[in-house]
């Protein structure tokens, strides 16, 4: 008959290997939420733009409800 084969030699070397995987782990989500964080960040929150077309709009809602919108059309 074939033997079970043990993955790890002792309890130490389980240990480290499971400490090792949620050190890389950690270390993975920080660096991506350092990307999120450099993605939703804005450095300048004004734009300059030319107002090309300025008008009102109105549409009705599921509830029988009228919603009006401003809308422009903008040229930066």
């Amino acid at each position: 008959m074939l033997e079970k084969a043990s993955l790890f030699a002792t309890k130490r070397e389980a240990f480290f290997t499971l400490g090792l995987f949620a050190f890389i782990l950690t270390y993975s989500l920080l660096i991506e939420f350092q990307n999120y964080k450099n993605l939703t960040r804005f450095d300048s929150a004004q734009t300059n733009a030319t107002i090309l077309k300025q008008y009102k709009k109105s549409k009705e809602t599921k509830n029988g409800q009228l919603r009006n919108y401003h809308i422009l059309k903008l040229k930066s």
